[in-house]
């Protein structure tokens, strides 16, 4: 994922600023019909839903294999609707959904803004962890199982 440009229009009364986020291809070109359209409002609204891991006395060390317990599931992409919780494949049902951004900015916009779309209704919210710069993968993984209930982490 990558930042697009973003483009401004304006209505009567305000201005409206559209952020485009591209999906990159492995060979490095932009792949058009994969792009996600946002704005500062969608931005700051997901971020109410999520809650930011406590630095740990590793620091954000990203060369150290973590093992998964049982009940966690990584995902390395979403649709532009998000994940349906409701309509999940059999197997996939998890505790905590570990979203595989590796840090990249625009790759954990992405992720939280699915995420938060993810949610059906108030009743069905799944809470959202981002991972902190000062924390490591595995100290982050911790931290979110140590909360109760089902759970989105953002690397």
């Amino acid at each position: 994922m990558k930042f697009g440009t973003p483009y401004c229009g304006e209505r009567r009364d305000s201005f409206v600023l559209s952020l485009r986020l591209l999906k990159v291809n492995s060979a490095g070109s932009v792949d058009g019909s994969q792009t996600r359209r946002t704005g500062y409002n969608e931005q700051h609204n997901c971020l109410w839903r999520t809650k930011t891991t406590q630095d740990c006395i590793h620091g954000p060390s990203t060369n150290k294999v973590v093992t998964l317990p049982p009940g966690c599931v990584t995902i390395s992409g979403f649709g532009d609707h998000g994940l349906n919780m409701s309509n999940a494949p059999e197997g996939f049902n998890a505790r905590v959904y570990i979203c595989l951004t590796a840090g990249v900015k625009a790759s954990r916009w992405r992720a939280i803004l699915a995420a938060a779309s993810s949610q059906e209704s108030a009743t069905q919210f799944v809470p959202i962890m981002i991972r902190g710069v000062g924390c490591c993968f595995q100290c982050a993984l911790n931290q979110v199982i140590e909360q109760e209930g089902t759970w989105f982490l953002v690397l």
